[in-house]
């Protein structure tokens, strides 16, 4: 095409990504001699098209050679199953026009996991991570099924749209409930913003020790100075029976890190 004078560069792409090879689930290579080749007709009647296509990005790196486990797609197919109840009761009603979207604001903890899923979500699709993508999402809906949350309406567009370029005839159907019939496809949806605002992190976890060795977790402000952080994790049962009776002869305390009591002997 460079040389017909169609294109303006030799090359026809900047980057070349090569995937990596699909092993049969003895491991070695798909072959039919071995007898160890998968066919998609062999499961898609029992898991789908979403569901098959999910595993295949939630595998692992595209590019890492990795073995094919039929035994996966029941994970990918009930993480959609999931996604489903989060849009649509299980009553017959439900599944005429959708059920049991919260029509109720989002709370903060809801509000953030939502943008930072999204940005994380945008980040992995631009650098081809799409098995950390897939993680992310589903870490997300988890967390809205744990609480026994339907989907907030305020995301359930953009989430589809997120979800959409990895089970598409999931997420259009859903779609198709939530906005109504006759409104445009996801395919032609702009992808969504995740608000910064709610990218900023205010709480740290880190680990509270006792000479080296860690004895608890605490989750502390990330402003909070040395004194505070020592006084936190004073406060923690699991620190505090390691220093009663024993003499303090040190504290290091490192804001947002760690923090670690060096006893004295005697």
């Amino acid at each position: 095409l460079f040389d017909c004078g169609v294109v303006s560069t030799p090359q026809p792409f900047a980057k070349l990504y090569c995937q990596g090879m699909i092993l049969g689930e003895d491991h070695e290579k798909m072959s039919k001699s071995r007898g160890n080749t998968v066919s998609p007709d062999d499961v898609l009647p029992e898991y789908g098209a979403d569901a098959f296509r999910l595993y295949e990005m939630f595998m692992g790196p595209l590019t890492v050679t990795k073995p094919w486990q039929t035994s996966g797609l029941s994970g990918t197919h009930r993480f959609l199953k999931r996604v489903w109840r989060l849009y649509v009761s299980d009553t017959p009603e439900g599944a005429e026009n959708g059920g049991v979207l919260s029509e109720s604001p989002p709370d903060e903890e809801v509000t953030r996991a939502f943008h930072v899923t999204l940005a994380k979500v945008t980040a992995d699709v631009e650098s081809v991570q799409f098995n950390t993508a897939v993680s992310t999402m589903m870490e997300f809906v988890n967390l809205l099924t744990r609480r026994g949350l339907g989907m907030p309406r305020a995301f359930a567009q953009p989430f589809l749209v997120m979800l959409c370029p990895f089970a598409p005839h999931l997420c259009e159907e859903l779609n198709a409930l939530v906005a109504g019939e006759g409104a445009p496809m996801l395919a032609w949806a702009r992808w969504p913003e995740a608000d910064s605002r709610w990218l900023v992190v205010d709480e740290v976890e880190g680990p509270v020790q006792v000479n080296g060795k860690t004895r608890a977790t605490i989750r502390v402000s990330r402003s909070l100075d040395a004194a505070g952080l020592e006084a936190a994790a004073r406060g923690e049962a699991a620190v505090a029976r390691h220093l009663e009776g024993a003499s303090v002869r040190k504290v290091v305390a490192v804001p947002g890190r760690v923090i670690n009591f060096v006893l004295g002997r005697g």
